[in-house]
């Protein structure tokens, strides 16, 4: 018996080995501290720490603190609030370190090649040597370079510059190459050319409404051309009133002389509830794995209240418009889970079904009042294109979680959600129907609260 425990303690630990784990991923609002020696080892003194490995990657989440020794590091990915630090100086050849999070990252590394792609708050600090090092940085945080000689860095934002000023030389040379005195002719005749493109079509739109207003179209070269027109031809007659044989064309309609704008805004919206980004739906493992959504049974609503717009022209065919209104987000848990407010970030309490029976739905619910500023474009009769921004503020967040045997709970808390909301908003349909898309540019939860996740809305409208 004691021999088959040591093969099978053997077996485990040629198993880990045989991974060769060269990839940790960090979602802890603990410290990890990274050394590298002969053997894979994860150690924590605390007895609820949560980590676990999937073929060659390390995810470490949770609030523990953790110690791990890599034989080699070649890809290192942080979400965390905690610290992540080294201890000795890590060695390989490639390492490619991606930070999103609040927390440092401090590494002392002696690598040839190192790419570091930083879009969190927290900085990245490298010490020791680098023969070439790559910055793409997007966040608030700095990238501090404390190696022990010059390194080659190129930023994200320095290459955009390069090619900036590189497209700004060729408008130059292209402006220099120009014929200025010959363009500025070629225009003109291109002008004289549409004015008189500009008299037919008038002309013939005259010909047009006489059409459908039951008189015979005018011929100023030859009246009698048209003689006996009504008689050889099988459209509207001169007694005919407007739109007897045309009943969908109405005649001509006054231009609106007001400035006032009548945008298509008031109504309801309903569609799919969604989210997308780090920490999204689809990824959530580990500490927010409570928060995987049903796509199909998470809506959002919006109950388009009142509205008031100014028009860009008198012809009513763009303008810009703001209003009120109320927006309802459903996220319908995956989990049977009661969701809890935790001293720093939202939490999920499993429910033993076997203890307290089957639950039906679990859910969170947040109600905004909202504001949009969007611009609406009529490029025909009946149809609109709208495109711009809603703001909006949080009044109400509610988690709910009922039972089979319809036994409900109903918690009113603010689970750490962003009170405030800015949707990128895309609008369009007829007259009254539409669909509309939106995606908040804010995180649906405070920074280090939750999953860095943002909501995205699609669905159809009813507009009044």
């Amino acid at each position: 018996m004691k021999k088959l425990f040591l093969f099978a303690i053997a077996l485990f630990t040629v198993s880990i080995a045989s991974a060769q784990i060269n990839t940790v991923v960090v979602n802890t609002r603990g410290d990890v501290l990274l050394r590298q020696g002969p053997q894979f080892s994860v150690y924590s003194d605390e007895a609820k720490a949560k980590w676990n490995t999937q073929d060659s990657v390390l995810y470490l989440y949770g609030n523990s603190d953790f110690e791990v020794t890599v034989e080699v590091l070649g890809y290192l990915e942080s979400y965390s609030s905690g610290d992540v630090l080294t201890q000795g100086t890590l060695r390989a050849d490639n390492l490619v370190v991606r930070s999103s999070g609040s927390g440092d990252v401090l590494l002392n590394l002696d690598y040839d090649w190192v790419l570091v792609q930083h879009s969190g708050s927290g900085d990245v600090i490298l010490q020791g040597h680098c023969d070439q090092l790559q910055v793409e940085k997007m966040g608030s945080g700095d990238v501090i370079n404390n190696m022990d000689r010059e390194t080659h860095v190129v930023s994200r934002l320095d290459g955009l510059s390069e090619l900036m000023a590189e497209l700004g030389r060729n408008l130059e040379q292209l402006a220099d190459s120009v014929d200025w005195d010959q363009f500025e002719r070629d225009m003109e005749r291109w002008g004289k050319s549409m004015e008189e493109w500009g008299r037919h079509m008038e002309e013939w739109g005259e010909d047009f409404e006489r059409r459908m207003e039951g008189r015979a179209p005018r011929d100023r070269q030859d009246r009698n051309h048209h003689e006996g027109w009504n008689q050889k031809h099988f459209g509207p007659q001169p007694k005919d009133k407007p739109g007897d044989h045309f009943p969908g064309v109405k005649p001509n309609v006054p231009q609106p002389r007001t400035l006032l704008f009548d945008p298509h805004w008031c109504g309801v919206d309903a569609g799919l509830n969604m989210l997308f980004g780090p920490g999204s739906s689809a990824d959530f493992e580990g500490e927010y794995a409570f928060l995987q959504l049903k796509p199909l049974k998470s809506w959002n609503f919006n109950f388009n209240i009142a509205d008031v717009g100014i028009a860009f022209n008198r012809n009513h065919i763009a303008g810009l418009y703001t209003g009120i209104g109320l927006g309802w987000n459903n996220y319908s848990l995956n989990h049977p889970v009661r969701l809890v407010k935790g001293a720093q970030h939202i939490e999920g309490d499993w429910v033993d079904e076997n203890v307290e029976g089957p639950v039906r739905k679990s859910k969170l619910g947040v109600l905004y009042v909202q504001a949009p500023l969007m611009i609406e474009v009529r490029p025909t009769r009946g149809l609109f294109i709208a495109a711009g921004v809603t703001g909006g503020l949080r009044i109400d967040t509610w988690s709910k979680i009922k039972f089979e045997d319809k036994h409900k709970e109903k918690v009113h808390s603010d689970y750490y959600v962003n009170p405030l909301k800015l949707d990128a908003t895309l609008r369009a349909g007829g007259n009254d129907m539409g669909f509309y898309a939106s995606f908040n540019l804010l995180p649906l939860f405070e920074e280090t609260c939750g999953p860095t996740s943002h909501t995205f809305n699609v669905g159809f409208s009813l507009l009044f």
